[in-house]
């Protein structure tokens, strides 16, 4: 064994009066090592364990807000088709009508006011009154007619974007166990 010198021993004696727990040079002592802070200082803090059952709700939550929000995108194109109008809720732009879906309400009534233009052109031609008064007030109503569908088709779709971004927001703010009722 290595001879210490008064001054070490000292210091040894010190320590291991003030630390009995850990006396120096025990594997106690050496547990506690950490270089960048010196000799017998505790190491870094140690993260505290987590509860398994915690992070396994955390966890459901999670997917239960992801599920959410990928219904509500579901739910956004199902009504942009039903409808006929197109909305981009990655660029918040509202895209009018979509020609593509021959079956949506838009695109029905468009074909319903070309069929009525049709059978008015047809009618009135028939009777001699392409030209007259009562043709040009019967074009004037079924174009209001067809300007009103269009409008009530339009601030329905628009009503259905603004719910749709509120229950979205609601969806990424609101607590996960309040969520239920939205």
């Amino acid at each position: 064994m290595a001879k210490r010198s008064k001054n070490a021993q000292g210091f040894i004696n010190t320590y291991n009066a003030a630390n009995p727990q850990a006396p120096y040079g025990s594997p106690q002592y050496w547990q506690n090592y950490n270089p960048s802070q010196g000799f017998g200082s505790p190491g870094p803090a140690q993260a505290p364990q987590q509860d398994p059952a915690l992070i396994a709700q955390q966890t459901a939550n999670a997917q239960r807000r992801t599920n959410l929000l990928s219904d509500q995108d579901v739910d956004l194109q199902q009504q942009s088709q039903e409808t006929g109008f197109s909305y981009n809720p990655a660029t918040g732009q509202f895209g009018g009508f979509d020609p593509t879906n021959p079956f949506s309400q838009a695109a029905l009534l468009m074909e319903a006011k070309k069929n009525r233009d049709r059978g008015e052109n047809t009618s009135f031609a028939a009777s001699g009154q392409l030209y007259s008064g009562a043709y040009k007030a019967a074009k004037g109503e079924t174009q209001h007619q067809y300007d009103r569908g269009y409008d009530t088709l339009r601030r329905g779709f628009e009503d259905y974007v603004k719910n749709y971004l509120r229950r979205k927001r609601d969806i990424q703010t609101v607590p996960i166990e309040e969520l239920a009722s939205l």
